[in-house]
């Protein structure tokens, strides 16, 4: 019925791994000067705030100086190198004094010969802006005076306007050498902290309800620091406490420190860890295939949600966000050089149906879906039989479900950073859409003006490295719909409808199977991965031949089969 009709593109996508910036911040402490007058404020202005606030200010006060651990990722924190009026013996004697003094990771102490001590502090979390960093836990003091009940809950209720995954509670005061630290906070006379039992400090002590006494010990002739029994009954100021968020700069270090007893490798981007055990792909059931002649109709059907799952475990150990290494072309290339020998790794990609290197999905961390293989990357189409994707230092290698290999970690957050659309080539006159999916972005390439036959477009798409279009919600098919603007004339002169080829087929090769029904059609190069949306969109089948192809009526506004 049609003998020509238009053609749309689908571009690769393009990604891009940047640093992540920390956000700034800006806390509110009377200490305006440090020792050589100038101002917290410029201090900060000229740090760019990006480190956390109380870090900064001890920083400040003692007339440091901030820097970037590495000077090339600023994702690895930062430093501040301080020098103090105290004379220490060796480096062992500056090592104790420094981690006595600065309540961070000291990662560098030293003598120096005009009789003072350098220390060097490392900034990895990030407090919110009105609470104190004191060894990874952010405290702050309430100004207002509670029982021990309405304590608790007010250091519960401070989540308002923050964060919900702060969580704050009564602070556990857990060694006296607490008290070095909290001093250096503006504002405790007497204040409710938990201990872990009163017991330790009282031979009469019970339950955990304590008051730590700071600027307030005259009132209860004790010295500054004390712990001190009291009625729950009786008012006081409350420190409360809550664990920051995870940070890339923590990552890093925590897998630096932990490499000597894992087998952990640290890199520019991120650090890979391998499991202990080996691993395969779970066969979950059986589903329902084309192929009715041969298998008895049916094939396995595979998921990799146990990869994460011992991921997940191996980053609990180190208190960090762990999971399976993505065998995306541009990670894999990052790690490769520190995979060793002939050593296979699992990753938690893998297909169910399909015989294309394209048809291979994997799901990481956000539950986003990535493409693995580009559309430039064309290959052979072989692989049917091959269900899960193991890789070495050589390459990326489909592989058969019964592959057994140590799993490949990664102590990684996924921050992308998208470029803009390419360019098309010189000579094209395309009209381009870009559309963020989940942590993926597609670039459409339309051509309205320029009637062609079907191998002709997949060929104009494969000289720049793309492939037919497809959609994975309304919404991106929505925004491209708008976009098509086929020219009458041509139209006309060619005796065509208004159509657009798609990357797609009848009959269904991938995604085929909802538990309920089966599709007719699926998306070709994984350039879409929701199968459900083409096959219930407007979807019109014209033809009943073996092998049809997907194109897209734009006065029609449906999906046809023909």
């Amino acid at each position: 019925m049609v003998s020509f009709e238009l053609e749309a593109f689908r571009a690769v996508l393009v990604l891009f791994l940047q640093n992540f910036v920390l956000l700034s911040a800006l806390f509110l402490v009377p200490l305006a000067r440090s020792d050589n007058g100038n101002k917290f404020n410029d201090f900060q202005l000229q740090y760019d705030k990006k480190a956390d606030r109380s870090s900064m200010l001890y920083c400040f006060v003692f007339n440091g100086k901030i820097a970037n651990v590495d000077p090339n990722n600023e994702e690895k924190g930062y430093k501040c190198e301080v020098n103090m009026q105290t004379w220490t013996k060796d480096d062992n004697h500056a090592k104790d004094y420094c981690e006595s003094r600065f309540p961070y990771y000291i990662i560098g102490a030293k003598p120096t010969a005009e009789a003072t001590t350098t220390c060097t502090f490392q900034i990895n979390l990030k407090c919110a802006d009105d609470y104190w960093q004191i060894h990874g836990k952010c405290y702050k003091v309430t100004n207002e005076k509670y029982t021990w009940e309405d304590a608790k809950n007010k250091c519960s209720a401070e989540t308002q306007g923050k964060d919900a995954l702060m969580k704050p509670k009564v602070a556990h005061y857990y060694s006296i050498t607490m008290n070095n630290y909290l001093q250096d906070m503006i504002g405790i006379l007497d204040a409710w902290v938990y201990v872990s039992d009163l017991r330790d400090y009282f031979v009469n002590g019970k339950g955990n309800a304590a008051v730590y006494v700071q600027d307030g010990a005259y009132k209860f002739d004790t010295r500054k620091g004390d712990i001190l029994m009291d009625d729950h009954h009786s008012t006081h100021q409350v420190i409360c406490e809550y664990t920051p968020g995870m940070t890339m700069a923590e990552m890093f270090y925590l897998a630096d420190i932990y490499s000597e007893i894992y087998p952990i490798h640290v890199y520019t981007d991120g650090a890979i860890i391998p499991s202990a055990s080996f691993m395969t792909v779970h066969q979950t059931g059986l589903r329902p295939i084309n192929d009715q002649a041969n298998y008895g109709g049916k094939a396995e059907k595979f998921t990799t949600d146990n990869i994460g799952d011992i991921c997940t475990s191996i980053g609990n150990i180190l208190n960090v966000n762990s999971y399976p290494m993505t065998a995306i072309e541009e990670e894999f290339n990052d790690v490769k050089s520190y995979l060793r020998d002939q050593r296979f790794f699992l990753t938690n990609a893998f297909k169910n149906d399909g015989c294309s290197l394209k048809d291979f999905k994997q799901k990481n961390g956000n539950d986003a879906d990535y493409q693995l293989y580009q559309g430039k990357q064309q290959g052979k189409d072989n692989y049917c039989h091959s269900h899960s994707l193991s890789f070495n230092k050589d390459g990326r290698f489909p592989t058969m479900a019964g592959m057994r290999a140590p799993a490949l970690c990664t102590l990684h957050t996924f921050n992308w950073v998208f470029a803009d659309c390419p360019p098309a080539p010189p000579g094209n006159n395309y009209e381009v859409v870009r559309f963020d999916r989940k942590n993926r972005v597609f670039c459409h390439y339309i051509e309205n003006n320029n009637p062609t036959d079907y191998p002709t477009a997949v060929r104009k798409c494969e000289d720049f490295g793309a492939a037919l279009s497809g959609f994975d919600s309304y919404d991106e098919y929505k925004k491209v719909l708008d976009k098509l603007k086929p020219d009458p004339s041509a139209s006309s002169r060619l005796n065509i409808d208004y159509h657009y080829f798609l990357g797609g087929r009848s009959p269904c090769k991938v995604d085929c199977d909802n538990g309920i029904e089966r599709y007719k059609a699926s998306w070709d190069s994984n350039v879409a991965v929701n199968t459900t949306f083409l096959n219930s969109y407007n979807f019109k089948e014209l033809t009943k031949s073996d092998v049809s192809r997907i194109s897209l009526r734009q006065d029609d506004n449906a999906f046809h089969l023909q």
